[in-house]
């Protein structure tokens, strides 16, 4: 009899321990901390099996998770959530999360004067003849006449001084220069926005010098830097990772301690 009893008494903890490592539906509602207005699109990602989701135009999604998962929430205008969860028995859990608006500090950028470009065309032509004109003075024989008519050359420019000056000219190269120069800060700044320590220590849990070591093996293109979502910057953030993890892997087992 009393085997019977603890077998059943057995039994019945056994759905209870299964709530607890099984899968939870988790629901919830994400506001915005200043006017508690639904946010749509907010990025809800599950780091243990990649998987995701966005939230509607009510600001609420659903996700299967995990009591030992961690759950990021992002987007690009309010700051970054993190949510873990522990100690959860039921199938079904509801949460409401507040996210603050992020504030943007815009660099002073000094604004210059670029001048009229008929204006400086005129001068750069007047400067040419007059560089003739004084060149001629120190020529004793004059120029012989040309009888035969001059070459018909194809024009692809307006005048032959347009395309020199574009391609030669020193301002036209100092504003290339600038703008390649522009461009490269703005990439640098976004990927330093993007791509920080904190992120990556959530994603991989690295830190300190292997931390380091890891981030300046990450590469990311102009383009993607500027047109990937949340998820998809943390999924190829995540595929560096695993394969830094597998690389290191193999030189463990290559290297033989005698």
């Amino acid at each position: 009899m009393k085997r019977i009893l603890f077998a059943l008494i057995l039994f019945s903890l056994v759905p209870s321990a299964y709530g607890q490592i099984g899968t939870i539906e988790l629901s919830g509602q994400v506001l915005s901390r200043e006017t508690f207005k639904p946010l749509p699109l907010i990025n809800v990602i599950n780091l243990r099996d990649r998987t995701g989701t966005v939230t509607n135009k009510e600001g609420k999604f659903k996700l299967r998770v995990r009591t030992s998962d961690t759950v990021i929430l992002s987007s690009v205008d309010h700051i970054r959530d993190t949510l873990t969860f522990d100690h959860l028995s039921s199938k079904q859990h509801f949460v409401q999360i507040l996210l603050t608006p992020k504030v943007y500090v815009l660099r002073e950028v000094e604004v210059g004067e670029l001048g009229n470009y008929d204006k400086l065309k005129n001068q750069i032509l007047e400067w040419e003849r007059n560089k003739k004109r004084t060149a001629r003075a120190f020529i004793e024989e004059p120029e012989p006449i040309r009888t035969e008519a001059p070459e018909k050359i194809p024009a692809t420019w307006s005048s032959p001084f347009d395309m020199l000056y574009e391609t030669f000219g020193k301002r036209p190269q100092q504003l290339r220069k600038l703008a390649e120069l522009e461009r490269r800060d703005a990439y640098e700044a976004a990927v330093q926005y993007r791509f920080t320590p904190y992120v990556v220590n959530s994603l991989t849990g690295l830190e300190g010098d292997e931390l380091v070591k890891f981030m300046q093996r990450c590469r990311f293109s102009y383009e993607f830097i500027f047109t990937s979502s949340d998820y998809e910057f943390y999924m190829a953030i995540l595929d560096y990772y695993n394969a830094y993890e597998s690389d290191k892997a193999r030189r463990e087992q290559d290297y033989v301690d005698y």
